[in-house]
């Protein structure tokens, strides 16, 4: 009753209701048989879909509230924080991940490389000391030397150790350990 008449033909608020309540109607039925909001990227999207639902309708001319233009600042400033603090792990994961790949081609020596820079950045990441102690195990399996096996074996232990440091519950780590 508070709209002219041509306005809401020009308004999306009833296609962004329909495209939400759908997409929450298909969550529901795919919820009967999986969940999948333990996905963070899920819950996320469901998260601004709700956002759709809950947000009120209606526009007023006045000029916002401080408390209002807080909360709109509020998701800006929170997603400077979070590039801010993910841009900060980027070098070490993505030497961890150029590691991972190398282990998973055969390329060990590379492996070995890629990963020891990258403990140098991030210490605290089980899992690349445990792909660390991988190539080590592989380097320590098909070496040709008794020297150079134990060197390799010796170091692949080292690194599952810090693994186990950061995690100490890891059964993978605890099985290639043992």
């Amino acid at each position: 009753g508070d709209l002219d008449y041509y306005q809401p033909a020009r308004s999306d608020d009833l296609a962004l209701v329909i495209g939400a309540l759908s997409a929450v109607a298909a969550y529901l039925a795919h919820s009967i048989v999986d969940f999948n909001l333990h996905i963070p990227g899920n819950a996320l999207i469901f998260a601004f879909i709700f956002a759709l639902l809950a947000s009120p309708r209606t526009r007023s001319a006045a000029p916002p509230a401080l408390c209002e233009t807080a909360w709109r600042l509020a998701l800006p400033a929170l997603a400077v924080w979070m590039a801010v603090s993910g841009l900060a792990k980027f070098p070490g994961e993505f030497l961890w991940e150029k590691a991972r790949v190398a282990l998973r081609d055969g390329r060990y020596t590379a492996s070995v490389a890629h990963a020891e820079r990258a403990t140098s950045i991030h210490p605290r990441n089980a899992e690349l000391w445990f792909h660390l102690g991988e190539a080590h195990r592989a380097l320590g399996i098909v070496a040709l030397l008794r020297d150079e096996r134990t060197a390799h074996f010796t170091s692949a232990v080292t690194a599952y150790d810090h693994s186990l440091g950061v995690f100490p519950f890891d059964e993978h780590v605890l099985v290639r350990r043992a």
